[in-house]
């Protein structure tokens, strides 16, 4: 990895996922300044974990003139964190989502287009193992025409975090962009990857109430894809053993990708295979990212990472599927 001139990174936002962006960055540039500034200006009497400054603004953070800059903060924040680092020409890796509304996202979009600074979106699970296998086998048709998709993301939210009460974290306020579609949004970015062109036909939002959030905790989508058949989305912050898949249904074969276990199962022709890869790291799709952020992104070469506008697709579905939600508990 070569290290940047200016090797000194930003990093807005301390929780936890800025903790490991930070802790990242120190081993990706080993030789690196970290400048990090808290998303809601709160006092610290120390440095934080791979934190060499700390700012106590944007400004401050900007006059280092950094490398570029990773936006951790709260998605209701993401507009107003990462449009002065835009303005001022410095690349920009935004967590997911874009931002927690499409008049935000389209705040972010149209900086790009009048500062052409590049800014990529951090949806990490396409840097997961098989997804460019999967879609290897969708984009050739290896398993004919799809019929269904499934795809499920379920896991019990207040085991997220160990250490901290899921009650006082983003995923449960509906004030900082949280709730069961904007944190797993993940699903419906590789899902818009990999199949293309879906159309939201229905949607089920609800909170059970078991959780005592102010947020969805449970979502379920169904798409019409543009070469024919159906996808179904299940999201949910209340299963208690995690489960992460999804189930390519074909009429030639079928591909059954486990996220959860790493495993890919396909049956195409007749043959069937069954792949797995072993004590895999789920930090290295991050450190992946970085890298691809870092040394391609930038230099506008071939990279795999979200772009903002792909990104805005996703607000909309989330959004569309909030509309048609309400609609139907309307009638």
């Amino acid at each position: 990895m070569i290290e940047k001139k200016n090797n000194t990174y930003a990093v807005v936002g301390l929780g936890n996922i800025s903790d490991r962006h930070r802790t990242n960055l120190k081993s990706i540039f080993p030789s690196s300044q970290i400048a990090c500034l808290s998303s809601s200006g709160r006092y610290l009497n120390h440095l934080p974990i791979a934190c060499d400054i700390l700012a106590s603004s944007l400004d401050e953070l900007i006059l280092l003139s950094p490398s570029f800059a990773i936006i951790a903060s709260p998605a209701t924040f993401h507009a107003e964190h990462a449009i002065p680092f835009i303005e001022n020409n410095i690349p920009v890796l935004i967590e997911k989502p874009i931002a927690a509304s499409k008049e935000d996202a389209r705040k972010i979009i149209n900086s790009i287009k009048q500062y052409k600074t590049p800014v990529a979106i951090g949806y990490c699970l396409r840097y997961k193992p098989f997804l460019k296998e999967v879609q290897d086998l969708l984009d050739h048709e290896r398993i004919g025409k799809i019929l269904k998709v499934d795809i499920t993301c379920g896991s019990y939210l207040p085991d997220w975090r160990p250490s901290k009460d899921y009650l006082d974290s983003v995923s449960a306020s509906a004030s900082l962009g949280g709730g069961v579609m904007l944190e797993l949004s993940h699903e419906l970015d590789y899902a818009n990857f990999l199949l293309k062109k879906m159309h939201l036909e229905s949607a089920v939002i609800s909170n059970s109430g078991t959780l005592n959030i102010d947020v969805e905790d449970t979502a379920d989508l169904i798409f019409k894809l543009s070469a024919g058949g159906t996808l179904a989305v299940h999201l949910d912050f209340l299963q208690k053993s995690a489960i992460r898949h999804a189930h390519f249904h074909g009429s030639e074969g079928k591909i059954l990708w486990d996220l959860q276990n790493n495993n890919l199962d396909t049956s195409v022709s007749g043959h069937e295979k069954n792949r797995s890869v072993e004590n895999w790291n789920s930090n290295e799709m991050y450190i992946q990212m970085i890298k691809d952020f870092a040394n391609h992104f930038i230099e506008n070469q071939q990279n795999d990472l979200c772009t903002p506008l792909e990104a805005f697709h996703v607000l909309e579905y989330i959004e569309q599927a909030k509309q048609l939600s309400n609609k139907d508990t309307n009638e």
